[in-house]
């Protein structure tokens, strides 16, 4: 039987009615202390209950569980900020399984799952009526109300990037790196594969900066087309504007540039040096830094799925780097992707690449098994699940320490133990092994999509390895530093110089069971390997395609360009491409209107590509026609091997072999 310690006594009984709240969870817990809420006219109270050992041993808890009290008619969002302020103020003392809200308001439970929808991260929320708690007569009522609500969320199902603490592990070593290089005012890139955890790490940065208060710190993803499809100087302007946002004093805003006029192509470097001066008069710490995730989107050199930054990566970096050293590291940046070659080519179009040697590059490796077990582990306990000892090593083995196909494993496995508190044996798992990895399937797909499309060399490399030609895959890696450096960083490949082998087991079955190259050519079904290998090859041609028609009709019609090349399109979409200046309006063009521009101009070209036009615009024709990506179908084979015959002739034509 729990007890009241005499100073939470004490607290109660200037709170006249509130003991009968925690007088029902005597049963299993004591109430060790009891804090007020400090805000006018709130008599909302905050318990921290210590469980017996037979609670926390059936919670599978160490530590203090909360309780928060609202005697108010209706539960309000200040009810939750004092929840949270606890929560967040004695994380040492309090238990991250989730929390309790009692309450008589009848809006409490719409209003909380409302609340908890808006945040899958959060911590769960148990609600109980005073009515509810009223009829705990036993810990065994008691036990029946926590397996229901706090045993049924799915926390390893969480898609999105994680923004709690709670729910992130494994990371801590490269976020107080991080940290270290910004405190000592140094840029840092962090690379990594897809679904790694690159995005939560940038918000753990993000907490740490706030928490202790380091730096002002922005994040911009740069997968979102309201970024990446901007001119570069629009893009200076609108992380002002986002950077801006991030601070508390608003009436800072009225002294920028950026918020009062747009910046031009001559003065955009010169308004961002001035706009970042004036923020940081009111940064935290007067230091500020800028968080870029998926950096290929504003890459050159074919990773970009916009034209445009082939011209703009230049002078976007070059103010970058040059405020940074102007400032002497008050203003810092990282950069986040799947492979760091922007920060590795020493020139750009025949200049000094600005991003080279600029920052200190971090790979984000795969979880070992103390990371595996702590994860899983605490995870499962959340939902009132133990795990077997000898489970970690395997998913560790199996998915190669990818903390996000493990989570998707436990969350497919976990469904099924509807009868809680229970065990999750390794037994279970080696039942279910098989449907499981065809489930994954996609997601392993996904992981390996972006290197199949944009880094072929390092894609083929462990494809060879996979099939295994380790051979040809050590001499690769033996004239290739860059290509050993990223496939060890990324965690793919294991001693690859010496025995190199594929570490996650997943990817080592999926490229194996892939086709050689000879075998595609036989026989292709599989829909998103073909839509890879397309879409690779498909894009670099596109661009040289603008490149070439942009520069044949400015050098045929000078200023007339414009003119002419709007006469071949049709009327509606000439009224959208109109806005757009002549080197912005190859761009925006579609490959049919592309097309359909060269056949009409082909005087202009003709002398560049050597061959028919009946000849060139069959293979255009063809290569724009077939478009896995864009339908859903089974591919013909007879179809795709011509389709690569066409790749191939456009690729000799445009000197890209």
């Amino acid at each position: 039987m729990g007890s009241i310690h005499p100073e939470a006594k004490r607290v109660l009984n200037q709170h006249p009615g509130a003991e009968h709240v925690v007088q029902p969870l005597l049963c299993a817990f004591s109430v060790t202390t009891v804090i007020p809420s400090t805000r006018p006219g709130s008599s909302t109270l905050g318990f921290y209950l210590k469980p017996e050992p037979f609670m926390a041993e059936f919670l599978g808890i160490e530590r203090e569980l909360l309780l928060v009290y609202s005697p108010h008619k209706e539960l309000q969002a200040r009810d939750v900020d004092f929840h949270d302020f606890l929560l967040h103020s004695d994380r040492s003392r309090l238990d991250p399984l989730g929390s309790i809200v009692v309450s008589a308001a009848p809006n409490m439970n719409a209003f909380l799952a409302d609340f908890l929808a808006k945040d899958k991260d959060r911590p769960p929320i148990m609600t109980l009526s005073v009515s509810e708690l009223a009829a705990v007569s036993h810990a065994n009522d008691l036990r029946a109300l926590f397996s229901q609500q706090f045993f049924r969320r799915d926390v390893f199902g969480l898609e999105s990037p994680l923004t709690r603490d709670r729910t992130f592990f494994g990371r801590q070593v490269i976020v107080t790196e991080l940290l270290d290089q910004f405190r000592s005012g140094q840029n840092a890139g962090l690379f990594g594969l897809r679904r790694m955890g690159k995005t939560s790490v940038l918000y753990a940065l993000k907490r740490r900066c706030a928490d202790g208060g380091i730096a002002t710190f922005c994040y911009v993803d740069l997968s979102n087309p309201s970024h990446h499809k901007l001119r570069w100087r629009d893009l200076l302007q609108t992380i002002i504007k986002e950077i801006a946002d991030c601070l508390p004093q608003e009436s800072a805003l009225r002294s920028l540039d950026a918020q009062r006029m747009s910046y031009s192509e001559e003065r955009a470097a010169s308004r961002f040096e001035k706009d970042i001066k004036a923020i940081l008069t009111v940064a935290v710490s007067g230091r500020i830094v800028l968080a870029l995730d998926e950096v290929e989107n504003i890459a050159c050199a074919d990773l970009s799925p916009d034209a445009h930054w082939n011209d703009d990566f230049l002078p976007f970096w070059q103010t970058m780097r040059a405020v940074h050293q102007k400032l002497e590291g008050q203003f810092s940046f990282i950069v986040a992707g799947v492979n760091p070659h922007p920060l590795e080519m020493d020139q750009v179009g025949g200049f000094d690449n600005p991003l080279f040697s600029t920052a200190r590059l971090y790979y984000l490796p795969p979880f070992e098994l103390p990371q595996v077990r702590d994860m899983v582990r605490q995870l499962s306990r959340f939902m009132g699940i133990s795990v077997d000892e000898g489970l970690y090593g395997r998913l560790t083995a199996d998915f190669g320490g990818h903390p996000y196909l493990i989570r998707q494993v436990c969350s497919y496995l976990c469904k099924q133990l509807t009868d809680r508190p229970t065990t999750l044996a390794l037994t279970h798992y080696e039942r279910e092994e098989q449907p499981l990895r065809l489930a994954l399937e996609k997601n392993v797909r996904q992981i390996l999509s972006v290197l199949a499309r944009y880094y072929p060399s390092e894609y083929e490399g462990i494809r060879l390895l996979a099939h295994g030609e380790v051979d040809r895959f050590k001499a690769l890696a033996l004239e290739n530093a860059e290509l050993t450096r990223h496939v060890e960083g990324y965690g793919l490949v294991a001693g690859a110089r010496s025995s190199p082998g594929i570490r996650i087991g997943v990817v080592l079955e999926h490229l194996a069971g892939m086709k050689t190259p000879q075998e595609m050519a036989a026989k292709s079904s599989d829909v998103d390997d073909v839509w890879a290998e397309v879409s690779r090859r498909r894009n670099p041609i596109e661009r040289k395609l603008r490149e070439v028609g942009q520069l044949g009709c400015r050098f045929s019609y000078g200023p007339k360009a414009a003119s002419r090349v709007l006469s071949h399109i049709p009327s509606e979409r000439r009224e959208v491409l109109a806005r757009f200046g002549y080197e912005e309006l190859w761009g925006e063009l579609f490959l049919k209107e592309l097309a359909d521009i060269l056949r009409a101009e082909w005087n202009c070209f003709q002398q560049y590509f050597t061959v028919t036009p009946a000849e060139f615009f069959q293979w255009l024709d063809q290569v724009n026609r077939f478009r896995p990506d864009a339908h859903a179908r089974e591919v013909d084979d007879e179809e795709l091997a011509y389709t690569r015959v066409c790749l191939g002739r456009l690729e000799e034509k445009l000197d890209l072999l």
